[in-house]
């Protein structure tokens, strides 16, 4: 269960890190019971873990949190972005909420969307609202106004609130819509069709497919088949280019590495094709395009050593770290985080082109064979 737990913290790092531009300026609080007290209010953006952590006052941004439990009392101006193996959220919530975790339950108005990944449930209660929500989990019980859209994957949906939007409802088991619901338009896939509910309001209403989870785990198979293939191509590349293992992990990389690396990656293929359509420049394109394909299939291991560090440093780790050990830190993080529905593949195209922006920047570092965290990596000139 630890394991499966450090899995999680090192894939909610990469959402936190990918939606949030400021991690820097995060008050930073690691105790086994961490307090936001009532009456208090903190600063700005706050980073907590440990075993439980309560908030009864205000937090005056986004709340960052790894934890056993996590018990949100007062109020976040903010999102709330984090790892939680139970999850309660009773004050409300400025932004959004993005969870990876065991259980979530909701009691209070969210201003803006709410996408949780629970190995077990996720409550709405009838108090609670929210702009849309995104669930998969195993059991989902919702009773309170989603003011846009809804789409849930689990395999019991017991549903009694209110969607003002568009509805889809996967249930593997058993799909409950009970009287009183109000969906504007409805989605449904069940083993069984959904009879008329005395009591509910159901705009149009239409079964699809429910998707067949054999197809859904090989795909999960063949992609972590993948990763261990791409892990094998890291542990290489670092040990033929431990110097080079050294700058990517060390270097502060910015916005302008992603901007050249996402130039490249679009414009690269539009130049090939136009080489390729002139008849004369065909062999040429041929030869571009095969280093175009190896420089995707390599650029995100770069990417994969600079998120170990970041990892790494942000839980204040006094300890030397190799750069194997990095690279699957942050391989494991963009592994799970790249089987999010909607999120997997905007990352996947940040790390590619963060990837490609570090594997083309000059840059040099005095060479070694490990990383010491606890001194701070100097700008790279960019």
């Amino acid at each position: 269960m630890r394991r499966l737990s450090l899995l999680f913290i090192v894939a909610i790092m990469l959402v936190a890190i990918w939606a949030t531009p400021a991690t820097a300026d995060w008050e930073t609080r690691t105790e086994e019971i961490v307090t936001v007290n009532k009456g208090e209010v903190t600063s700005g953006d706050l980073w907590c873990s440990g075993q439980r952590v309560v908030i009864e006052g205000t937090v005056n941004g986004d709340l960052l949190v790894a934890a056993q439990q996590v018990v949100v009392r007062g109020e976040v101006l903010g999102d709330i972005i984090g790892w939680a193996t139970e999850m309660v959220v009773e004050g409300p919530v400025g932004g959004n909420i993005r969870l990876f975790g065991g259980t979530l339950r909701v009691s209070a108005p969210v201003q803006r969307n709410i996408t949780a990944y629970c190995l077990l449930d996720i409550t709405i209660d009838r108090t609670a609202s929210a702009g849309g929500l995104w669930g998969t989990t195993a059991a989902f019980k919702g009773e309170g106004i989603i003011r846009d859209r809804l789409q849930v994957s689990a395999k019991r949906i017991d549903f009694g609130g209110e969607v003002h939007g568009e509805a889809t409802l996967q249930a593997e088991d058993e799909l409950k819509i009970r009287p009183g619901a109000r969906i504007e338009s409805l989605y449904y896939a069940s083993p069984s069709e959904l009879s008329e509910i005395k009591g509910a309001e159901l705009g149009a209403v239409e079964r699809i497919p429910l998707v067949d989870q054999r197809q859904k785990y090989a795909a999960i198979m063949w992609h972590w088949i993948w990763f261990l293939g791409t892990m094998l191509m890291g542990f290489f590349m670092v040990g033929l280019m431990p110097h080079r293992a050294m700058i990517w992990s060390n270097t502060h990389y910015g916005i302008r590495s992603f901007l050249r690396g996402f130039l490249l990656m679009a414009f690269v293929p539009i130049a090939i094709f136009f080489m390729a359509i002139t008849g004369v420049g065909l062999p040429l394109a041929l030869f571009i395009g095969l280093f175009y394909l190896l420089f995707i299939l390599y650029s995100q291991l770069p990417f994969y050593l600079w998120l170990g560090r970041v990892f790494i440093r942000l839980f204040r780790i006094e300890r030397n770290f190799s750069f194997f050990f990095l690279l699957i830190v942050g391989g494991l993080l963009m592994a799970f985080i790249s089987t999010i529905p909607g999120v997997g593949v905007g990352a996947n195209i940040i790390a590619t082109a963060f990837g490609i922006g570090m594997l083309t920047q000059r840059s040099s570092m005095p060479g070694g064979h490990g990383m010491d965290v606890r001194s701070p990596a100097k700008p790279s000139g960019e």
